[in-house]
């Protein structure tokens, strides 16, 4: 099989581990227009650009986007810091289809992972990392296998159930004073050093961040694949 990833992260440490494996041939592109009918598969990983219809159906399996919430809830930006925030117990990564509207393709694999109660950002990202590739690797392993063929259409979304998580700037980072202490952890642990949480007193911006004693890491913790096909 010949594979594209899609990211803006030129640093994607899903590209990196994948391209350990000798057996798969991936190559890494950060612009849509490299998309060609010589790939079998495309994944969009960390790629906010919006690739038009037209490349759809070029690769002979299609385009498929990793979206880090349990569709179709939470459609939309900053999936790791909402998790965060809201506290939420179960952290979903969704493989789907690409659509003409963003986050509306069907979708093919979840995988649920229970989430530590207390997790940074930066760590929650790591996890989230792993387990894309975790993904990536199963559906190129049932690819395959032919259990996933050019005809599989995946699990259409019931968009009656669709939430949206709104886009998130730094200054949208600034605690809400009215919120409890534990509110204000949850929102802080939910940032990161690139973008912090921060507090304005006598007309200056006081920075603040969180470091846990604890690592968590995906092999360490409970998860579910879904394969929705």
């Amino acid at each position: 099989m010949k594979i594209l990833i899609l990211t803006n992260d030129y640093n994607c440490k899903v590209v990196k581990e994948l391209k350990k494996d000798t057996s798969l041939n991936i190559d890494v592109n950060y612009e849509y227009e490299y998309i060609s009918n010589k790939y079998d598969v495309v994944f969009a990983h960390n790629y906010d650009k919006i690739i038009p219809k037209s490349y759809f159906s070029i690769p002979l399996l299609g385009i498929f986007v990793l979206h880090s919430t349990d569709l179709p809830k939470g459609r939309g930006w900053a999936p790791i810091y909402y998790s965060i925030a809201r506290n939420e117990s179960i952290y979903t990564i969704s493989l789907l289809k690409i659509s003409e509207k963003v986050d509306k393709g069907n979708i093919f694999i979840k995988l649920k992972i229970d989430k530590p109660k207390i997790i940074t950002n930066i760590n929650l990202r790591e996890i989230d990392e792993d387990g894309v590739i975790f993904i990536i690797n199963k559906f190129i392993t049932m690819c395959k296998d032919k259990a996933i063929t050019k005809n599989t259409k995946g699990l259409i979304q019931d968009s009656t159930r669709a939430t949206y998580n709104d886009r998130r700037t730094p200054e949208d980072n600034i605690l809400n004073s009215k919120d409890t202490l534990e509110d204000s952890i949850y929102k802080i642990l939910a940032t990161n050093s690139t973008y912090p949480s921060f507090i304005e007193l006598n007309g200056e911006k006081i920075y603040l961040g969180a470091k846990l004693d604890k690592h968590y890491t995906l092999n360490k913790l409970e998860y579910k694949l879904e394969v929705l096909i």
